[in-house]
């Protein structure tokens, strides 16, 4: 393992994009507000990280699969010496490199999720959160983690389930709802759509949601923070549509906001209730009598 992962650092930083399918949604460009705008109190991501590595054996490897500014990468390369990160966007994981700089340095590599440089079977764990609904070949990216994944590892969904923001959710469904907004590339729906697809083509019969009580927190911010962050347009999701559409949209939800929050609105601020959910996938062992 360890010669196979330094030829797989060589060939993936040298290889950043190879597939000609559809190009990647990259965060090259908030890369620096990334984390602002996606806040995981560090109690959090370092018992998820935790629960992570109590799965692995010291000798075993993982991979952060579309890592970013390293949320879990982080937490995950300060208990365990083998974390490998992948993404597609350079500034992602320029800003990684920023904020890991005292820790344990686990391998970045800028990479494709749809064409990883990695031979197969070479992680005992996988964990992917909040990437396949950024990319149209969903499956293709599914398969490449699934690949590269040893029998009898898994394979980590995460997400984070919330409640409903009266700004940023108001925006984001209004614009569905009057088709402004376009349709996320990929998938989101863990339950409806990537379970069942695991368990068609590659026979997962394992699944296992994970959710501690641990993992839940309460996030506080200025409405006016969210209403400048939409309209700077944070969020991937806003990043297709036009401009007249972007500012109809910011004038509905600047009124919803005064309907909710009244006149005062610019010194209110909401409160967000969040959990962080694992959905972990075993791979079948191709030849158990080998473990």
């Amino acid at each position: 393992m360890r010669l196979i992962c330094c030829a797989a650092k060589k060939q993936g930083m040298s290889n950043a994009v190879r597939v000609s399918h559809t190009a990647p949604v990259t965060f090259d460009r908030v890369a620096s507000e990334y984390e602002r705008t996606r806040p995981l109190p560090d109690k959090i991501g370092e018992s998820v990280a935790r629960y992570i590595v109590s799965l692995l054996n010291k000798r075993e490897w993982m991979l952060d699969a579309g890592c970013g500014t390293g949320r879990f990468t982080r937490p995950l390369a300060r208990r365990h010496d083998r974390v490998v990160g992948a993404d597609v966007s350079r500034e992602m994981i320029a800003r990684l490199r920023e904020e890991h700089a005292p820790f344990r340095e686990p391998l970045l590599v800028r990479a494709d999720l749809r064409d990883l440089p990695f031979p197969d079977a070479q992680f005992s764990i996988v964990l992917t959160v909040h990437v396949l609904h950024l990319i149209a070949e969903w499956q293709t990216a599914f398969a490449e983690m699934w690949r590269v994944l040893e029998g009898d590892g898994c394979l980590l969904l995460g997400y984070e389930d919330r409640s409903v923001s009266a700004v940023r959710d108001f925006y984001l469904t209004e614009g569905r709802q009057r088709g402004l907004l376009p349709a996320a590339p990929g998938t989101r729906d863990t339950q409806g759509v990537l379970i069942p697809f695991a368990q068609e083509k590659f026979g997962v019969t394992q699944i296992e949601e994970v959710s501690l009580p641990a993992w839940r927190w309460k996030t506080t911010t200025p409405v006016s923070q969210l209403l400048t962050d939409l309209d700077a347009r944070l969020y991937s999701s806003q990043w297709g549509i036009a401009g007249d559409a972007h500012e109809q949209l910011m004038e509905r939800t600047r009124q919803n906001v005064r309907n909710i929050f009244g006149a005062g609105y610019e010194t209110a601020h909401e409160t967000i209730t969040t959990r962080f959910v694992l959905v972990v996938l075993r791979k079948p062992d191709p030849d158990p009598a080998t473990g």
